[in-house]
This record gives structure tokens, sequence and C-alpha cells, in this order.
């Protein structure tokens, strides 16, 4: 007799839907009047962090800053906003053109800022009149307090001869950070997470493609560029290019891309899950001709199918607004709450917030007959051998494949008729990386599915 289990699972390579689609809520603040916003960061307190990349005039005009904003919940401004920039030994590094904002696990908040606004000693013009564009910074704020932490200036990393600016920070859980730069051929450089903020890995010294933003894993083990290069010649511009590592410090190979065909501005992880949202467009000022993806549109991606599992877009709040140019995305914690900005919009509707009833998963349903089982492999975890025991209540032509995180067959342990009754077979992971895989026992149309853990 067939029955039906729903199962809400993080790891799967098979077929899923994603429930709990976002909605709009608000424009964010609903009175703002706040210049474009090129980077936002969500806090443990569910503060909202802002950085826009065009400056404004304050003080009657006389002094120009590149602000960082910080909202609320509510969305009134904190007593510590806006920022003007960092103080490193009783000096005012003030911000450049903010070029990213990233919140991470420890309370901090890091902005990435390219170049700085000299002072008046610095260019004999008024406080922060001038714009040098020839260095490259992230600074790091106390997230409760505001207080500047730390600068770390990432102009080595590149050709200082070259003038361009950093990607959005990427940081891990641990406190890795990932840099890039926005132009072709730039480096992705991980940093440690000590104060000194040393080099760690080199992820690559030529990335590919024309990008604005950068995203890393929790565990430090996938970095993720968003580029405009297609990815086959010939093809659609722009794909995600993601590099896999065992850890942070290994070496690190081109895997399986993402969003094929994109040409993504803003990317961000889905808190909790295997989902990595990116834009359809924002790269550039404009749409991008020949893109699978819709421009305004925000996909969540499953890190193990490769496929779009959730969606939400930029609201218009008319036919006639010009096409929004999405360079920023923020989720908070609990996964209930987006943020989303606009590099091209400069007044009301900057920032738009969504909510989802309930966070983002995804499902999957799988008809079971009875008497058909995939037992938990032993020993669990393993290093490198392990068995598997199933159970089949008929005889038929059986399949158990092994896959990777993102859904590629990594072995073939079982294919061929097998008759009723337990089984039990050996898999041996001596030439794979250490990491978590998925095995599935196949049937006709059963389909049984776990999930294993090596170690080495």
């Amino acid at each position: 007799m067939k029955h039906v289990i729903r199962t809400v699972l993080i790891l799967l390579a098979l077929p899923m839907v994603a429930s709990a689609q976002f909605t709009f809520d608000e424009v964010f603040p609903a009175d703002s009047t706040a210049a474009n916003s090129h980077g936002i960061a969500i806090d443990a307190e569910n503060k909202v962090w802002s950085g826009p990349y065009y400056s404004s005039l304050i003080n009657d005009g006389a002094e120009r800053i590149n602000p960082v904003y910080v909202y609320n919940p509510d969305g009134t401004q904190t007593d510590f906003s806006p920022l003007k920039g960092s103080v490193t030994a009783d000096t005012l590094l003030r911000f450049g053109p903010v070029t990213g904002v990233s919140s991470s696990i420890d309370g901090n908040i890091y902005v990435s800022s390219h170049g700085f606004r000299m002072t008046a000693s610095e260019s004999g013009a008024v406080v922060g009149g001038v714009w040098n564009q020839s260095r490259s910074f992230i600074h790091k704020f106390d997230a409760t307090t505001g207080e500047a932490l730390n600068v770390i200036e990432v102009t080595y990393l590149r050709d200082v001869n070259v003038t361009h600016a950093p990607n959005r920070p990427a940081v891990s859980e641990e406190g890795y950070v990932a840099v890039s730069f926005v132009f072709p051929a730039s480096p992705i450089i991980i940093l440690d997470s000590n104060d000194n903020y040393d080099i760690l890995t080199t992820v690559t010294d030529d990335k590919l493609g024309f990008s604005r933003t950068l995203e890393i894993s929790a565990d430090g083990t996938m970095i993720f560029n968003p580029n405009t290069e297609p990815y086959t010649e010939g093809g659609a511009p722009g794909h995600i290019e993601v590099w896999t590592a065992d850890s942070v410090f290994d070496e690190y190979v081109v895997s399986t891309p993402l969003a094929t065909g994109s040409d993504p501005g803003a990317i961000a992880r889905y808190p909790g899950t295997d989902i990595v949202f990116a834009t359809g467009g924002g790269s550039g000022n404009g749409p991008l001709s020949g893109t699978s993806t819709m421009f305004n549109r925000y996909y969540g991606y499953s890190l193990n199918s490769g496929q779009v599992v959730s969606h939400f877009d930029w609201n218009y709040a008319s036919e006639s607004q010009a096409i929004e140019v999405p360079r920023a995305l923020a989720f908070s914690a609990d996964g209930l709450t987006a943020y989303i900005g606009s590099f091209s919009q400069t007044g009301n509707g900057a920032i738009q917030r969504f909510t989802a009833p309930e966070p983002v998963s995804i499902e999957r349903t799988a008809e079971v007959v009875t008497g058909f089982a995939l037992s938990q492999n032993y020993p669990n975890p393993f290093n490198p051998t392990t068995n598997i025991n199933y159970t089949l209540a008929e005889a038929g032509f059986a399949t158990i494949r092994v896959y990777d995180v993102l859904g590629r067959v990594v072995s073939t342990l079982v294919n061929q008729e097998m008759p009723a009754g337990q089984h039990t077979v050996s898999f041996n992971a001596a030439n794979l990386s250490s990491g978590v895989y998925l095995y599935e026992l196949s049937v006709g149309n059963v389909r049984l599915t776990n999930t294993m853990t090596l170690m080495k």
C-alpha cells in the first residue's frame, strides 16, 4: 500500500519546490528621501545599514560626504546615524563611494569604500570635498554602538596603477573576509579573522568578468562571484562563478556555476539553508541584452540542484517608473524579512522591505511503498568507507547513487536487477573531499534519500 511522506530537507539533489514566498511590505523607511542604496546589511538587532554610492552635501552645502545610514526596525535613524567614516589614530577617514555593506555573526558590520574623502589639510578645499579614488578600504564597525573597530586597506591586493572599486566584502561565520574588485582579472582573496586581516588564501589571481558583489558560504568553503562573462562560448551573458574548497586553508577550484544567463548586481545567502539569492541584473547601469532572467527579479537558487526555488520582484509604484538597478540585498537572521536597494533610485523608494509568513524552505513530496527502506549509513561520519543497508519490498531494477552538495553524481553503487529483501552495499570515498553527501535509492517509482558526512 502506498502513502505520501512530506519532508523538509536542506540537502536534496532532486526536484524541489520552495515554500513561503516573499511579498512586498513597504518602502523603507516609509518617508525616506535618502540617496541610492549600494549595499545593505541587517545586524543582530534587526537594524538596517545602508550605504549609497553617490555623495551628498550637508551643513548648508559646505561639506560633502558619502554616508552610511543606520535605521532601527521602525525606520527611524539610530543616534549614531549617519556614519561618515572611521576614526583611526585620531584621524577621521571619510568614506568614498560605498560599494558594499555586510554583516557578520559576531555583531560587526563591514563597509567597503572606493577611496576616501580628503580633509581640508590634504586638499586645501572644504572638508570632505575631494574624492581620492586611488585607494580601497573595508571599514569594520560595532553594530550595537556604531564604533569604528578597524580599517582594512585592501589597495595592495590589486595593481595600484589601476583604479577600481572593491566589491561588497563577503564574511563567513568564522569571520573570514573574502575580498575582490569590480574589474575583470582582479584577485579574489580571503583574509584571516585576526586583527591584522592577513592574507589567508588566494582563491584566484584572475577572476572572470566585471562584477559588483561577492558572497561566501557560512563555512567559507564556497565563494560566489557574479560576473558578466558567458558560461559557455556563444552563451547568454553572465553567470555566478562558484569556487569550492575543502576548507578556507585549501586550494579553491571552479565548480558548477549558478544563474547562467543572468547579470547579478546583488547576492546574499539565505540564512540556515543551501539557498543563495541573486538578482537577475544589476552589474551595469541598465539591462544587459541577451540575459535569460528578469532584470529586477530576486532569484533563490538551491546549491544542490542549481535550480530556482524561490523569487520575488522589485515593487514599482507605477508602470511609468524607470527601471531600477538592483545593487543591495540582505535577509534577517530568522529569514522572515528581506531588504533590497536600488542604485538608480535617489528619492523615496531607494530601499524596499519584503516579508514572508515563514522561512523559505525546500520541500519534496515522495511516494514511498511500504516495505522499501534506505537506512542511515554506518559508520557516520565515516572515513573513507561506510556501509549502506537497504530493503526492497519486491524485486526490481535498483540504483543507488551518491551526489555532492551541487547535485553532481560522484558514485553509482548499485545499478542492476535486485531481488526482494535486505541488502548492504559499501561506499569507498577515498577519492572525495570531506563534506556532506546525499545518497539515493531508486526502484521503479520509489525514491528514497538520505545524507552522510565524510570527515578526513
